[in-house]
């Protein structure tokens, strides 16, 4: 399965040609939804995840 997240006219006219390209037979399902910009649970924990490790090595403190 193939997915494409159009975000330019060139993304654009490649959705197009590849949906030119496909039999007529109906061997194929092309599906459009709406893309969620939102973290993912699992970007989420890797976010903090990092973070945690950022603060756990002690980088960006001030040592006085």
């Amino acid at each position: 399965m193939k997915s494409i997240i159009i975000k330019t006219k060139q993304s654009k006219v490649y959705c197009q040609s590849l949906i030119q390209e496909l039999p007529d037979d109906g061997s194929f399902t092309v599906e459009i939804k709406k893309t969620d910009k939102s973290r993912s649970a699992r970007q989420t924990r890797l976010y903090f995840m990092w973070c945690n490790e950022i603060a756990n090595s002690g980088l960006g403190r001030h040592d006085t």
